[in-house]
């Protein structure tokens, strides 16, 4: 489920990238640069395409915000019984909670030949 939902949102991502990038700003935009978008009478024309690409683009923006909602309430870590493995560190821990303390002169380290 949750890797349907990332996949799902990484689609609506690109997907709504490029309906940005398709709009008509000031400068043409990228909708000019694949030949126009047709004479103003057809289905996508100016004023049609103009509303159809405003209108996908808020629709992706709504599903991006549900998407990210639902994935970060899916992505909240669940608790869990500790393994076996985990219980047995934790029970080492308890016995031995402290480390042997280090030799205060490196020099007499035992196990160490001191005819350097």
């Amino acid at each position: 489920m949750y890797t349907l939902l990332i996949v799902l949102f990484v689609f609506v991502c690109i997907v709504m990238i490029i309906t940005i990038l398709l709009q008509a700003s000031k400068g043409g935009g990228l909708a000019g640069t694949f030949g126009g978008m047709g004479g103003s009478g057809g289905f996508l024309g100016a004023r049609g395409a103009v509303s159809l690409l405003q209108k996908l683009t808020v629709g992706l923006a709504i599903s991006y915000g549900v998407l990210c909602l639902i994935i970060s309430l899916l992505s909240r870590p669940v608790e869990t019984q500790p393994s076996d493995t985990q219980e047995r560190i934790r029970q080492e821990q308890q016995v031995n909670p402290t480390p042997a303390p280090l030799p205060d002169n490196p020099e007499n380290v035992p196990g160490q030949d001191s005819d350097n």
